[in-house]
């Protein structure tokens, strides 16, 4: 990676390496957060229904558009091989 940066000459190793360290340290702030949140939660209303989150994950499920097979062909017109 480092090296492939050198040669083409735009960007240095220690700004890709603090890009790197920034995001980490980034995610688990966000993490430390979340777990933080969601103990306060527990403490404030109880621990989850578990029930409640199947029936709310099968709703959300049904819902969310299904994305495309990443080996289906397409299904559009066919490309004209007239020349």
């Amino acid at each position: 990676m480092f090296a492939g940066a050198r040669r083409a000459g735009k960007v240095a190793p220690s700004a890709q390496v603090n890009d790197a360290v920034r995001a980490e340290f980034e995610h688990r702030r966000r993490q430390r957060l979340l777990v933080e949140l969601l103990d306060q939660l527990d403490a404030e209303h109880g621990p989850v229904d578990e029930s409640l989150v199947e029936k709310y994950i099968g709703l959300l499920v049904r819902l969310a558009p299904r994305p495309p097979h990443p080996f289906s062909l397409p299904t559009g017109p066919k490309p004209s091989t007239a020349s």
